[in-house]
């Protein structure tokens, strides 16, 4: 698998938000959101090549028990359900950060197959979490997202959860559209970067007349973007 970076820091953004983390950030993504602010792990021709033993090794010497594995969009990689199911082996929590653009459920199955055979199924279901994009329409992508992902994130929502990134007030009452369509449950929305000032989606929040959209979103700031510069790496 190509590696853009393995490090440790705390999860700066959704259901594990200020959690110690060991981040495994994958090379190359299929999409180019206009927001976009880890565009130097899209390029397919950049990263670093490592074994699946070299990516554990590196992983378990930072000490943390949850593992956010992210990109670029991780699930491009042929390899990754084999490394999940090492990870759940180690008694670690495993979280995917994914676009929406590949099909998660797809995924789950492969890791169903190694998981038989190496680690007890029911691990998947306690330590094994997904964080599912819903690229809204200022992303520039919003006709790549595949339906059943949200299908999926509707009916395990235990698990998995949907991150809205909203650079538009257009951005924001598509939210409730997408929500009211799979009956999201456990959703959270932030700002692009510089494109939309936080007021401005709490104030959308709060006056929200549809209690059931209001009751399903959970404002979402990322930490590491407060806590260092929004240009530093590794953190």
């Amino acid at each position: 698998m190509k590696v853009n970076e393995i490090f440790k820091s705390i999860e700066g953004e959704g259901m594990h938000a200020g959690k110690v983390t060991t981040f495994i950030r994958l090379q190359g993504c299929n999409l180019k959101c206009l927001y976009c602010d880890t565009q130097h792990a899209g390029d397919s021709e950049g990263g670093t090549q490592m074994s699946r033993p070299t990516i554990m090794s590196r992983a378990i010497c930072n000490f943390s028990n949850h593992v956010s594995i992210t990109g670029g969009e991780p699930l491009l990689h042929e390899e990754l359900p084999k490394l999940v199911v090492r990870l759940l082996r180690e008694y670690r929590t495993v979280h995917i950060e994914t676009n929406g653009s590949i099909s998660i459920p797809e995924f789950f199955k492969k890791v169903q197959e190694h998981a038989a055979r190496t680690v007890a199924i029911l691990l998947l279901k306690k330590f094994l979490t997904f964080s599912i994009d819903y690229k809204l329409p200022s992303s520039g992508h919003e006709m790549q997202m595949l339906a059943e992902n949200f299908e999926y994130a509707a009916a395990n929502s235990d698990t998995c959860s949907v991150k809205f990134i909203a650079g538009t007030q257009e951005d924001l009452w598509q939210i409730c559209d997408v929500i009211r369509e799979y009956k999201l449950e456990k959703c959270f929305v932030g700002p692009a970067f510089q494109q939309l000032d936080p007021q401005e989606i709490v104030n959308w929040l709060v006056n929200l007349q549809d209690k059931d959209v209001q009751g399903a979103l959970r404002l979402q700031l990322q930490l590491h973007k407060i806590i260092w510069d929004p240009e530093k790496r590794g953190v």
